[in-house]
C-alpha cells in the first residue's frame, strides 16, 4: 500500500506544481483547463451539496477547519479541501474531520487517471498537480454524499481551479500582500482576484478588510447582486491564556459566544467570528450557540498559534509555533507575543521563495533574543545564508543550522528551563520542527 501510494505521489509531482516551482513558466492560471478536466470526469463538482468557498490572504485554513468541526458537532456530513499539506498529501482532502486514507487516495487518483488518459495521450500532459487534487476532492465528496463542501482556494480566486464550483456562500478572509508575483503589487489587484469567487445571486461573508480591499469586493458583489454579510463582532471578555488554550467572550449578531480555542492570537477571534457567521447562513438546519461553541472547542488546526511543551530530562521548553509567512501574519504574531509572551525570546525561522524576508524584521527586532536560521526540505525554501544576509544589518544574534532538526537542537541549547521558543516563517518549516519535536521529545 505504502509503495503504491508513494508511486502515485511521484507521478503527481511530475505535473506542474506551483507550490514547488522556483521559476514559473507554465500558464497555470487557466480556469478553462479545470473546466475541461471536470467535463472528462462527468462534472463531479456539480451536485446538490451546500458549497462554501473561502478565499483571502490569511486565516483561510483556520476558518475552513472551524466551519468543519462546527458542522461535525451538529452531525452534518462534510467534505473539505485545503492546501498545502503539512506532512501527508492525504491531509488535503477530508471527510467528516478525518483525512482520507491512502487507499482512497490511490483509488481516486487511478479513477481520475483513467478518465483523462486518452486526452493526455493525444494532447500531452495537460492538467496540473493542483487541478488533479481538486478533481479528486470532488470525486470523493460525491462518493461520500456529503451535505456540505468546504473549499479553500489554492491561490487567488478568479482563475483558481476551485472556482469551477457555483458556491452557495463565498467567504473572504482579510486580504493583504502575498504572492505579488502572481496576484499583483497592490491590495486592489489582489482583492480583485480574490473577489472572483463571488457568485451571482449568492451571499458573501466578509471578514474585516482594509478600505481599499472592501471597495473592490463591494463593487464586485454589487455587480453580481451578491448580498454582503459583514463579520462584525465585539469583545465582551478579553482573550486570555488558559494553559495551552485561549478563552474569550465575543458578541456577534446580538449573541454572546464563549470562545475556547487551541489557536492563540487575537486575530484568531476574527477567524472564529467568520466561521460562526458562515455556519449561521446554512439554510437546512439552525446551528445553535452551544453546538458552535462545542465545535470551536474541539477544533485542532495545528501550527497556527499552537503551544507545545517539550519535556527534557531535567527541564522543559515551550514552543510557540505559528506558520506566519507574510507581512500581515508577522504583524499578528508580533501582537500575540506582546500580549501573551512579553519580553525577548529565542526564535527558529525558515522561509520560502515568494515571501519577503524584510517583512519579518520588525518582529525579530522587537522580540528576538537568539535567532536560529534554518532551511526546510521544501523545494522553494530560502537558503540560510540568504536569510542571514537580509538580517545582518538588524543587530540581531544569528545562528545558522543545517536542518530543522539541527535548528531545534541549537535553540534548546541556547535557551533555559521554561523558556519560550518561537517557531515561524513558513508552514513547511514549522511542520518539520513540529514533527521533530514529537519524534525526539514527545509533547503534550
Amino acid at each position: 500500500m505504502i509503495s503504491k501510494y508513494q508511486e502515485i505521489i511521484s507521478i503527481l509531482e511530475e505535473r506542474f506544481n506551483f507550490e514547488n516551482q522556483r521559476k514559473v513558466t507554465f500558464p497555470f492560471f487557466k480556469i478553462e483547463r479545470t473546466k475541461l478536466l471536470m467535463s472528462l470526469l462527468n462534472n463531479p463538482h456539480k451536485n446538490d451539496s451546500f458549497k462554501i468557498h473561502i478565499a483571502g490572504t490569511n486565516g483561510k485554513g483556520s476558518v475552513c477547519s472551524n466551519i468543519e468541526t462546527i458542522f461535525k458537532s451538529q452531525g452534518i456530513s462534510t467534505g473539505m479541501l485545503t492546501s498545502p499539506h503539512l506532512h501527508e498529501y492525504t491531509e488535503r482532502i477530508r471527510i467528516n474531520c478525518n483525512d482520507i486514507s491512502k487507499r482512497d487516495f490511490i483509488e481516486t487518483y487511478r479513477y481520475v487517471e483513467s478518465k483523462i488518459e486518452s486526452h493526455e495521450k493525444k494532447y500531452g500532459p495537460t492538467f496540473t498537480f493542483f487541478e488533479i487534487i481538486t478533481a479528486m476532492a470532488f470525486v470523493i465528496f460525491n462518493k461520500n454524499k456529503v451535505k456540505v463542501q468546504i473549499i479553500e482556494t489554492g491561490l487567488g480566486g478568479t482563475f483558481d481551479s476551485t472556482n469551477v464550483i457555483h458556491s452557495d456562500l463565498s467567504v473572504i478572509t482579510p486580504i493583504s500582500y502575498d504572492h505579488q508575483s502572481v496576484l499583483g503589487n497592490s491590495i486592489k489587484s489582489i482583492a480583485e482576484n480574490k473577489a472572483g469567487i463571488i457568485k451571482k445571486g449568492g451571499k458573501t461573508i466578509l471578514s474585516n478588510q482594509s478600505k481599499s480591499a472592501y471597495r473592490v469586493i463591494e463593487k464586485k458583489a454589487s455587480e453580481l447582486k451578491s448580498e454582503i454579510r459583514k463579520v462584525e463582532w465585539e469583545v465582551i471578555k478579553k482573550p486570555t491564556l488558559n494553559k495551552s488554550k485561549m478563552t474569550a467572550k465575543i458578541k456577534l449578531d446580538n449573541e454572546i459566544f464563549e470562545i475556547n480555542t487551541n489557536s492563540i492570537g487575537a486575530h484568531q477571534i476574527d477567524n472564529l467570528a467568520t466561521a460562526i457567521k458562515t455556519v449561521r447562513e446554512y439554510p437546512s438546519e439552525k446551528i445553535n450557540k452551544s453546538i458552535i461553541e462545542q465545535g470551536i472547542r474541539k477544533n485542532r488546526w495545528p501550527l497556527r498559534g499552537q503551544l507545545i511543551t517539550l519535556q527534557l530530562k531535567k527541564s522543559k521548553r515551550i514552543l510557540f509555533i505559528d506558520g506566519s509567512h507574510n507581512e500581515a501574519g508577522f504583524i499578528n504574531l508580533d501582537n500575540t507575543i506582546n500580549k501573551y509572551f512579553p519580553g525577548k525570546h529565542n526564535f527558529i525561522i525558515g522561509m520560502n521563495i515568494g515571501h519577503r524576508i524584510t517583512s519579518i524584521k520588525k518582529l525579530l527586532v522587537n522580540s528576538a533574543k537568539n535567532i536560529v536560521i534554518s532551511q526546510s526540505k521544501h523545494p522553494k525554501s530560502i537558503s540560510t545564508k540568504s536569510i542571514q544576509k537580509s538580517l545582518n544589518n538588524c543587530n540581531l544574534t544569528l545562528s545558522l543550522s543545517t536542518s530543522m532538526e539541527d535548528a531545534l537542537r541549537i535553540s534548546i541549547e541556547q535557551s533555559e528551563n521554561n523558556d519560550i521558543i518561537i517557531c515561524t516563517g513558513s508552514l513547511f518549516a514549522v511542520a518539520e520542527i513540529s514533527l521533530e519535536a514529537r519524534k525526539r521529545y514527545g509533547y503534550k
